[in-house]
């Protein structure tokens, strides 16, 4: 319906009339330019009241042309009170809403143990209406507060578009860690969720803490040997200087040198596995750590 809109009334019906005939008047409505507007339906109310405060039933023609035309009978000698009204109508659409109680949380990101320190995890909210059924679209305006041991955890909502929205975070400490999901304030499903989240194996710190070759015996022609005793020996050379090795006899013609290379001192170390006081084949080598 346009606005600024004016009314004007005009008629035999407003200056009298009398109780056997029925008296009318034309009711014009005007945009701001002047000009009559031809309304849809019937947006105007006319309140006609006589003496003794009696109500008279009107009618409204619409003529279609920005003019309505008032028939009115009245039933009483004596003045009578004419209103006229300009009322709005306005044809709202209600959608089905997303009931945040209703909504559903799940995922690895929000189970009790599992999660652990040193990995990203996720986990999905899908959206559910005050109906009990699945929301097909996105945009409601989900929010995630993930609190560690030490404060807030960055989370990343994305927005599938289907009414379903997907949630990224990565632990930055283990221990107690709790998960608000929110609707407008209002909490989502279970939420909050406490959940504790585990020590992990980090790639940064961990270093491989022992190393075995196996030591192959055989004679000058190539045979392999079936029992023990041959003096073997087995070095290790660092950055820092030696490093013990240990080589075990298993009396079956192979010896088992085992090693540790400390984790702060990285570098070449060089091997050298010796018989009789002769490196053997494929010593010496050497091994970036």
């Amino acid at each position: 319906m346009a606005v600024n809109l004016s009314l004007s009334v005009e008629g035999a019906g407003l200056q009298g009339g009398n109780t056997a005939e029925p008296s009318s008047f034309t009711i014009t409505v005007r945009d701001q330019s002047g000009q009559p507007v031809a309304l849809k339906g019937n947006p105007l109310k006319v309140e006609i009241t006589g003496p003794g405060n009696r109500n008279l039933n009107p009618t409204l023609q619409n003529n279609n042309n920005g003019t309505w035309t008032v028939t009115y009978q009245a039933q009483d000698n004596g003045q009578h009170d004419v209103t006229v009204h300009l009322t709005t109508q306005t044809r709202v659409g209600i959608n089905i809403g997303t009931d945040a109680s209703k909504t559903k949380v799940h995922g690895p990101g929000i189970q009790p143990e599992g999660v652990q320190d040193n990995l990203p995890t996720h986990f999905f909210i899908e959206s559910v209406g005050t109906d009990g059924q699945p929301v097909r679209k996105g945009g409601d305006p989900f929010e995630v507060k993930v609190t560690g041991p030490k404060g807030d955890v960055p989370a990343k909502i994305t927005d599938n578009g289907d009414g379903t929205y997907r949630v990224d975070y990565a632990p930055q400490d283990a221990g107690p860690t709790r998960i608000d999901v929110t609707l407008k304030n209002k909490p989502v499903a279970d939420s909050p969720y406490n959940i504790n989240v585990r020590e992990g194996a980090d790639h940064t710190t961990s270093f491989i803490d022992g190393q075995q070759f196996v030591v192959r015996a055989r004679t000058k022609t190539g045979k392999n040997m079936t029992k023990g005793g041959e003096a073997f020996t087995a070095t290790v050379q660092g950055p820092a200087g030696p490093h013990q090795a240990q080589l075990q006899d298993k009396n079956d013609g192979t010896y088992l040198v085992s090693y540790n290379l400390p984790a702060a001192q990285r570098g070449n170390y060089n091997f050298s596995v010796q018989v009789t006081k002769k490196d053997i084949v494929g010593s010496p080598f050497s091994v970036s750590y």
